[in-house]
């Protein structure tokens, strides 16, 4: 189960499109950020996000775990 504070990061994630910027908005460490979102995916068994050099999107469990 997704808590309230994460799912917070991982809609500011997808505001942003991106990892550094979320966490500075978050006022949170980029590692930090990171490693939460890794817990998350390692719980829900699906990546949440495709990684690009130019910023992040949902894939198809990141959209579906955000929506519930």
């Amino acid at each position: 189960m997704i808590e309230l504070r994460q799912l917070h990061y991982l809609i500011t994630i997808a505001e942003f499109r991106s990892i550094r910027a979320a966490a500075e908005a978050l006022n949170i460490q980029q590692s930090t950020l990171s490693r939460t979102i890794r817990a998350i995916e390692d719980d829900l068994g699906a990546m949440l996000f495709e990684r690009h050099h130019n910023g992040v999107e949902f894939t198809e469990a990141g959209q579906v775990s955000t929506a519930e």
